[in-house]
């Protein structure tokens, strides 16, 4: 990320002579990150950890943190946690996923020379929850009007029965 001023020259008897002035500039280092793992696997939650982002020789990492999608190869354009600058451990929670699908999930660092991923990882959540269940549809408690009533709630592991109790 440096800018070099070159020019060649010879000296004789007769003295010094300087060629054109050349610029170039050297490639800014990019961050190097590492992988992690993923655990904590719920329907709507994972937990990523154990990634790391560092930078030698280049110029400060200015964002880090995990970035995870449905598709493969998931950028920060996607969901994404940001755990701010500096080189360290990439560790997060992500939340607000779908039971019973699959996730693409990369550890991501950024300085002047761009932003590096690291080597995808992925999980599916599981397909129920392993608390009560919530109530999806109806989604508050109102007027429903006569005679045809939908529920609709979230599945809840290992439930071999649903009872719906009305007052």
């Amino acid at each position: 990320g440096t800018t070099y001023y070159v020019r060649a020259y010879a000296t004789n008897s007769v003295g010094t002579s300087y060629g054109a002035e050349l610029t170039f500039n050297t490639a800014e280092l990019h961050p190097t990150v590492s992988s992690g793992v993923i655990s904590s696997i719920t329907g709507t939650s994972a937990t990523y950890s154990g990634g790391s982002a560092s930078v030698s020789g280049g110029s400060s990492i200015t964002d880090r943190g995990v970035c995870w999608s449905t598709n493969p190869n998931p950028t920060v354009s996607n969901s994404h946690v940001s755990l701010g600058g500096g080189s360290g451990p990439i560790s997060a929670s992500l939340t607000s996923l779908t039971p019973g699908v699959t996730y693409y999930v990369r550890a991501y660092a950024t300085n002047a020379g761009g932003t590096t991923y690291s080597t995808q990882v992925n999980f599916t959540t599981a397909d129920c929850e392993s608390a009560p269940p919530t109530l999806v549809l109806p989604a508050a408690v109102s007027n429903l009007g006569c005679c045809a009533i939908n529920f609709s709630w979230t599945k809840v592991c290992g439930a071999t029965l649903y009872q719906i109790q009305i007052s």
